[in-house]
């Protein structure tokens, strides 16, 4: 087993990724093409990989940060072939640890028995893609109360944005918080009526790819079922070009899940989130 910590360029790492012999190898933050895009955001991070004759047979990425007081370390992975013995190699005492990862997947018993990791959230894994737009008819006359907002000057658009998100995700970071972490690309469309916002639509566009990510997508709970998410939605299909769209949604949420549906996304694959919390 070889570990090689920040020595690895991302596109020798986009390289491994593409030539690998699995399948799933091919998902890092969506797809090969991003893979650039996402290691750079890391802070920091580690990559052990598994040498097997000219390529890797297995690859895990850890993206290592701090929330508070708690280092954590966000696994990305594992892709390939010897993914338990990969994650026997990469998992340390004492240490924090966040996964997603397929639910599928046949050795989770294997690695929470072990180590005690423990199950967080059960995730729908959305898509959203060119064909499915061709087949979306967008006919909305509440997309005219639709507009992007600009970080550095909608303060009072913002303020409200935060106040839906409070209540609609009580459980997540602030608002603020999220807006100060936020990438050039990242997008915010608000639904206003009477200069009031009632809900609002958080994203990130990666133009090269055509990959957008869906963050948040809120609106005023008193305002739900009145088709403001809709014309969020049909704003972003009209007004912004991507080849797909990919979000994890909590199969918890029902209402929402049947909302994406609705709207036309389809249900690709189920994640499990879980921790281990030393």
């Amino acid at each position: 087993m070889e570990t090689m910590t920040n020595q690895i360029n991302s596109d020798i790492v986009a390289f491994i990724l593409h030539h690998n012999q699995a399948s799933d190898c091919a998902y890092v933050g969506g797809d090969t093409k991003n893979v650039n895009a996402d290691i750079a955001e890391m802070d920091t991070y580690t990559i052990f990989a598994s040498p097997n004759l000219q390529s890797y047979d297995s690859l895990c990425l850890v993206d290592t940060y701090t929330i508070g007081s708690k280092r954590v370390n966000e696994i990305w992975g594992p892709f390939g072939n010897q993914k338990a013995a990969l994650l026997t190699e990469v998992i340390q005492p004492n240490n924090r640890y966040e996964m997603l990862i397929k639910s599928s997947e046949p050795f989770i018993p294997t690695i929470t028995e072990k180590y005690g990791f423990s199950l967080v959230e059960t995730y729908n894994q959305l898509e959203f893609n060119n064909r499915n737009r061709q087949q979306h008819e967008t006919d909305n006359t509440n997309v005219n109360k639709v507009k992007e907002i600009l970080f550095e000057r909608d303060s009072a658009a913002i303020a409200e944005c935060a106040a839906i998100h409070q209540t609609c995700f009580p459980d997540s970071s602030s608002f603020s918080d999220i807006v100060s972490n936020l990438t050039a690309n990242t997008k915010l469309l608000v639904f206003q009526s009477d200069q009031v916002v009632l809900g609002y639509f958080l994203f990130e566009l990666r133009e090269q790819s055509g990959w957008l990510s869906l963050e948040y997508l809120a609106v005023d709970p008193d305002q739900q079922r009145q088709g403001v998410a809709t014309a969020l939605f049909e704003y972003v299909i009209n007004h912004f070009d991507f080849s797909l769209i990919s979000l994890m949604q909590p199969i918890s949420h029902q209402a929402a899940f049947k909302f994406y549906q609705s709207v036309g996304f389809t249900l690709t694959e189920q994640y499990s989130h879980l921790r281990l919390d030393n």
